[in-house]
């Protein structure tokens, strides 16, 4: 009869040897994990959470320029000096912080955000090829922008964005133009009495 269970004793080279490739496997992993960290940093702008410029082109050249059923979108914050020489930075900080949240909210996994530099979003569409759903989109957000208030000490800050779009095609399926588009677009909003959308 078997009375009781034997186990075999490793000899301390033994144990010594796990120890050191289980303290391996920890510093690999820390360093996984912290690779992982510096990748998002570098391809996030951190006041907003927004991908930034460079990371945005790396991820549009997989998609707009092999399809033709997209969009662009360019925000710009109207009067943003304006509420910075008003209200300080830290304000316009929050302003930007807010309309990125709300980009991010409003659109899906397979759209692109960006902020791309100083007060101006961009914003890539995937699946929008009819000018009516990008204008209604476009609109859609503007309106939970204009509808925004930041809190910044006493004052309740409300402030607009004015958008171009620029619809993909068969003759304008390379995003340098499609920014472009989108850009001029933009100009003309403002030039209109900014807090609407040019198509």
């Amino acid at each position: 009869a078997v009375t009781g269970v034997q186990t075999c004793a490793l000899p301390i080279y033994t144990k010594q040897f796990l120890k050191l490739i289980c303290a391996q496997l920890l510093l690999i992993l820390d360093n996984r994990s912290l690779n992982e960290k510096l990748l998002l940093q570098a391809n996030t702008d951190l006041l907003t959470g927004c991908c930034n410029r460079r990371s945005f082109y790396d991820m549009i050249n997989t998609k707009c320029i092999h399809e033709n059923d997209c969009c662009i979108l360019m925000f710009d914050v109207d009067k943003f000096k304006a509420i910075n020489d008003k209200y300080g930075h830290d304000a316009g900080d929050m302003v930007l912080k807010t309309i990125g949240e709300i980009l991010i909210t409003s659109t899906r996994k397979d759209d692109i955000v960006c902020r791309y530099g100083g007060e101006e979003f961009v914003v890539y569409l995937h699946g929008l090829c009819s000018k009516i759903s990008s204008f209604i989109k476009a609109e859609q957000i503007r309106k939970l922008i204009e509808n925004s208030v930041v809190l910044a000490d006493e004052f309740e800050i409300k402030f607009t964005t004015s958008i171009g779009i620029a619809m993909a095609s068969k003759l304008v399926n390379n995003i340098q133009d499609l920014i472009k588009i989108a850009d001029n677009n933009l100009f003309n909003s403002k030039n209109a009495g900014r807090n609407r959308t040019t198509i």
